[in-house]
């Protein structure tokens, strides 16, 4: 099964009630993370990757290419020349790192369940360490997509 496993590294020191989308996304919330299938992995443990963009682009990835039965998305990771590949081929999906010789080979179902809930776990634990982000309305957009999944 695929997993994306994750840590925050940020110490939080913005007012996260006020905080606008370019810094939810961008400047807070920052960590490392590890695409993992079977024995395979893609480490990503630069303590500034921004968690939250990263489960928001990578659900819009999974949404555009669950309309096509093969094609190809790209993540640049901001502040660097760093990419993630993913392509699918009808029911597979490689993914591929600019920066790693490793490659994930999964079925485009198990990168969808592993997509939906490393983006639930993110605002989960966002939610759980900071209670007074419920107050601020551009995060409340992306608490309602989860109730959605």
């Amino acid at each position: 099964m695929m997993r994306i496993e994750y840590s925050f590294s940020d110490s939080n020191t913005t007012n996260i009630i006020k905080a606008d989308e370019m810094a939810l996304r961008y400047n807070l919330f920052l960590g490392s993370l590890t695409l993992k299938k079977d024995n395979h992995s893609i480490l990503i443990d630069w303590d500034w990757v921004p968690l939250l963009d990263f489960a928001l682009c990578l659900l819009e990835i999974y949404k555009k290419l669950s309309n096509q039965s093969s094609g190809l998305q790209e993540f640049e990771f901001t502040e660097s020349d760093a990419k993630l590949i993913f392509e699918k081929s009808i029911d597979k999906i490689n993914i591929a790192a600019s920066f790693s010789n490793e490659t994930l080979e999964t079925s485009f179902e198990e990168f969808q369940i592993a997509t939906k809930k490393f983006y639930k776990d993110v605002i989960n634990d966002i939610l759980v360490k900071n209670k007074e982000i419920k107050e601020n309305a551009t995060f409340t957009k992306y608490l309602q997509e989860t109730e959605r999944m």
